[in-house]
Parts: structure tokens; C-alpha cells; sequence
């Protein structure tokens, strides 16, 4: 599983979840990952494999993000015969999580306010399982947190679809500090 450099800042930084989790919508989704899975509906997914593989600064956000997205381009292959997502299992050279989601979610028909909303929701509910597993965060808290960010997440899909792929970027310094600070931890309970 991955924790996206929070198992790092859980241990050595004094922030909330909360806080962190508006940051990785606002900036890193709204403005970065999300305009990645817009543009997959319309533009060549290789291209924008190669320019977020390009993007992506730490290494383990690099790993994770490819191998999310092979598996679940592996899953949606299997699952539907479609002859797009065959041809995108052999035409895209990473395979990184937001490029396949638009990728699945285009060939599948979904709207993409749809898809983008859905990849914002399983992105914050990820890291809010990860904060379960690392502090003292229950279940229904973490509900409670989810929910009041349901707002923060429709918002990340609705500016993704506007923000142009020449101006897709990712400025949280903090989140990455963590991600390449976890790689290096001694005891880690998390991939990434």
C-alpha cells in the first residue's frame, strides 16, 4: 500500500491530515494528476505517459503511480474486451495511474467529471486508510473527513478539466520532502 510520503510526515512533521489532504487536492490533483487523466480523453495517452513520467520528482511517487496503473490497466483488460485498452497496455511505456484512469473511464464511456471525481475520491480515501493504519484515526472520523471533503474533491475534477496540459504542474514542496524522505527511512510500513 501506499502512503504518498504521509507515513514520513505523520513521524516527523506537526501537520494536520486534514490539512495535508486539501493540499495533495488542491495542488497535485486539481492542477497536476487530474488534468493528466482529462487530457487522456483527448489526446495521445503515450505522449502524456512520457510528460508525467517526466513531471513526477520522487522517485517512489514515480514507482507508485506505474504500478497502480499497470494493475489496473491489467484488471480493466481483463474484465472488458475493449481494443483500446488493449491497444493502451502496449502503447503506453509506464503506464502511470492518471493517463490509464482516463484511459479506462474513456473507453468505458464514463463522463469524464465522473471518472475525475471518482480517481479524486479513491486518491483522499487511500490516504485516509494509510492515516488509520499510522495514528489514532478511527473509522468514524475518518468518515466525518471524507465527507467534509467531498466539496474540495467535486472542486479538484471540476478545475482539472479547465487547467491546460502546458500549465500541469504539482507545487507542494512538502509532500515531496516526504515522499523522498520515506524512501529513506529505516522502518517503513508503507511502500511509498
Amino acid at each position: 500500500m501506499h502512503s504518498h510520503g504521509l507515513e514520513w510526515l505523520v513521524k516527523n512533521e506537526s501537520v494536520s491530515l486534514e490539512s495535508v489532504l486539501r493540499m495533495r487536492l488542491e495542488q497535485q490533483l486539481a492542477r497536476f494528476e487530474l488534468v493528466f487523466l482529462a487530457r487522456a480523453y483527448e489526446d495521445d495517452p503515450a505522449e502524456l505517459d512520457r510528460r508525467l513520467h517526466a513531471m513526477l520528482l520522487a522517485r517512489e511517487s514515480r514507482e507508485a503511480s506505474t504500478q497502480v496503473g499497470r494493475q489496473l490497466l491489467r484488471n480493466a483488460c481483463d474484465l472488458f474486451s475493449l481494443p483500446s485498452l488493449d491497444a493502451a497496455s502496449s502503447r503506453l511505456p509506464y503506464q502511470h495511474h492518471a493517463v490509464v484512469f482516463g484511459v479506462v473511464g474513456c473507453a468505458l464511456g464514463l463522463p469524464l467529471s465522473t471518472a475525475a471525481t471518482v480517481y479524486a475520491f479513491q486518491a483522499v480515501r487511500g490516504q485516509i486508510s494509510a492515516a488509520q493504519r499510522l495514528t489514532r484515526l478511527g473509522q468514524t472520523e475518518a468518515q466525518r473527513l471524507l465527507h467534509r471533503l467531498k466539496p474540495e474533491i467535486e472542486g479538484a475534477a471540476s478545475i482539472a478539466e479547465s487547467v491546460p496540459l502546458e500549465e500541469a504542474a504539482a507545487f507542494v514542496p512538502l509532500l515531496d520532502v516526504a515522499a523522498m524522505a520515506h524512501e529513506r527511512s529505516a522502518v517503513r510500513l508503507f511502500v511509498s
